[in-house]
């Protein structure tokens, strides 16, 4: 496992938690479009168990061993953290950020640079995924595909879909 970050300190693993109107208020704080706004929350819940599970404000799962991020956040990146990844139970080395606005920045640039928002489209070379997101099962697609798994061919549960589609209702009451 190559760490991408060695200029970066090694850091102790924190369990950092945070309260969803705390983060519902900081992504309205934001100018990113609304659908960004909208995906960044949904991805943040599921990603943190609705906040209540993320490693040194990192709530997204961004990950310091896969290859390096785009140079502008580096300066987002306070150190790296080992952690066994739960979905995979593999150890990792996962992004440590000093604030939740920090973190809640990466995702949302991030989410718009992929695409990965209902009314975006992924076109990821490097994994072969290329698709419009007009609605929020694609959305949830995409998500499947392009975030949580990283494979062209992996799909979304019954209960994902169903996890997602109503967090949109919601997230569309709250970003407008």
């Amino acid at each position: 496992m190559k760490n991408y970050y060695s200029e970066k300190p090694v850091v102790p693993y924190k369990r950092t938690q945070v309260e969803m109107p705390v983060v519902i208020q900081e992504i309205k704080n934001t100018s990113f479009p609304v659908e960004v706004k909208r995906a960044a929350y949904m991805v943040f819940r599921k990603e943190s168990g609705n906040g209540k599970s993320g490693i040194n404000f990192n709530f997204s799962g961004l990950q310091a061993d896969a290859g390096r991020w785009p140079d502008e956040y580096d300066h987002l990146i306070s150190g790296v953290v080992q952690k066994t990844e739960n979905g995979t139970g593999k150890v990792r080395l996962f992004i440590a950020f000093n604030t939740l606005a920090d973190s809640l920045y990466m995702l949302m640039d991030r989410l718009l640079a992929r695409g990965l928002f209902v009314g975006g489209r992924i076109d990821m070379d490097k994994l072969g995924i290329y698709m419009n997101i007009p609605d929020i099962d694609q959305f949830t697609r995409g998500y499947k595909k392009s975030w949580a798994a990283g494979n062209k061919n992996a799909e979304p549960t019954e209960d994902d879909l169903e996890g997602f589609r109503s967090m949109y209702k919601q997230a569309i009451t709250i970003f407008q």
